[in-house]
């Protein structure tokens, strides 16, 4: 008979709460350990409900309204949330491991210290949402906005944040050790002292990123946009910086043991007391005791055969090229200049348009090693013509031979 008894109670407290709605869920709250597991509470209106330490594993609160709901400690485990609405809600220290949180909104939410393992939320509304100490191993996050989010010292390990968007996001001491954020927008992002150990930031926007004590072991950063970034004492071992661009970013004081650069914009990077002996460098460059330097274009010295002096079309200027026996332009001087500039030909073409061959040859200035403009040298007949693009404005100058200027000769005209 007791056996029977007992039975009947277990079958009524299974069918009780699999009854758990949302016009009755109160009774379940306020009853001893306050289980609401299971609770059908879909598209239900629970605005500003108190469900402190509530147990909702398995709850099902798809389309739900929790704005501003207290959920402190509550128990969501494998809870299904998508598309539910929890902007300023309380979750701190809450369990949502594996909770399903696809198109979620939290923005302005608390979930400091909340245990989001393995949860799915994809494409969710995090929107300054605090997640301070937050753990979101293995959590899929793709897609997600977490622009103004708090998520220092939270752990990410494993997690996915392909195309996340993290503009402005503070991850100062966040763990990242094998999360993919390729794609992700990290722009201006706060990432200092952040363990990005063998993480994925492939395509990443990184740019104006704080990177500062950053530890990129063996993290992928090819094609990623650092500019202005700030990598200052960073750990780059064996990373991968390949086709990054690091124009005028920071990177004084890291280890670049084993990085590989190869194809990396470094123009205007700010460098010194670098460690270590990097895998490979862009064309170019060079790591001369710990600063990144341009490395000088060597000038190849060849036997100047002839000058042409020509006038600028506008006669305010003057110039001479110096040419090869073969006719290749070595280099030009403006009257007025203390020496002349080398020139370094990229290519040729010719054409036959009448009765002579026109040759249009190109060269580029360079000064100090670094391209100063570019020019294309004409030739038809016994006229040489030359147009020269300045490379700070693009302005164009052109310029006419002067055939009254001893062409050709040995000497230059000034």
């Amino acid at each position: 008979m007791k056996k029977i008894i007992l039975i009947t109670m277990l079958m009524s407290a299974v069918f009780a709460q699999s009854d758990c709605n949302e016009s009755n869920w109160e009774d379940y709250y306020n009853s001893d350990g306050k289980d609401m597991s299971d609770c059908d509470l879909r598209d239900a209106n629970l605005t500003g409900v108190k469900l402190i330490g509530a147990n909702l594993t398995g709850a099902k609160l798809a389309n739900a309204d929790l704005k501003g709901a207290q959920l402190w400690g509550a128990d969501l485990t494998g809870a299904d949330l998508e598309r539910a609405d929890l902007t300023n809600a309380d979750l701190e220290r809450a369990d949502l491991r594996g909770a399903d949180l696809r198109d979620a909104q939290f923005r302005d939410a608390e979930l400091n210290g909340a245990d989001l393992t393995s949860a799915d939320l994809e494409r969710a509304d995090l929107r300054r949402m605090k997640l301070i100490d937050a753990d979101l191993t293995d959590a899929n996050l793709i897609g997600a906005d977490l622009r103004g989010a708090d998520l220092e010292g939270a752990k990410l390990n494993g997690a996915k944040l392909n195309g996340a968007f993290l503009t402005g996001a503070d991850l100062r001491g966040a763990q990242f050790r094998d999360a993919e954020l390729n794609g992700a927008d990290l722009t201006s992002a706060d990432l200092e002292r952040a363990d990005l150990r063998t993480m994925k930031l492939i395509d990443a926007d990184l740019t104006d990123a704080n990177l500062i004590g950053a530890d990129l072991e063996r993290a992928d950063l090819t094609n990623a946009d650092l500019e202005r970034a700030n990598l200052t004492g960073a750990d780059l071992t064996d990373a991968s910086l390949r086709g990054a661009d690091l124009t005028d970013a920071t990177l004084g004081g890291a280890d670049l043991r084993g990085a590989d650069l190869t194809g990396a914009q470094l123009n205007g990077v700010k460098s010194g007391f670098n460690i270590g002996r990097p895998l490979s460098l862009p064309d170019g460059w060079s790591l001369v005791d710990g600063k990144f330097e341009l490395i000088k274009e060597p000038i190849v010295y060849q036997d100047v055969h002839h000058y042409i002096c020509f006038n600028g079309d506008d006669n305010s200027m003057v110039i001479w090229v110096s040419y090869s026996r073969e006719e290749k332009a070595l280099e030009v001087k403006y009257k007025g200049q203390d020496k002349a500039m080398q020139l370094v030909q990229t290519k040729g073409d010719s054409r036959f348009p009448g009765a002579y061959v026109v040759s249009d040859d190109y060269y580029k200035e360079m000064v100090d090693g670094k391209e100063n403009g570019q020019y294309k040298i004409t030739h038809s007949g016994n006229w040489v013509y030359v147009e020269y693009r300045r490379g700070t404005d693009g302005k164009i100058f052109k310029f006419t031979i002067d055939h009254n200027a001893n062409p050709y000769g040995k000497e230059p005209c000034f």
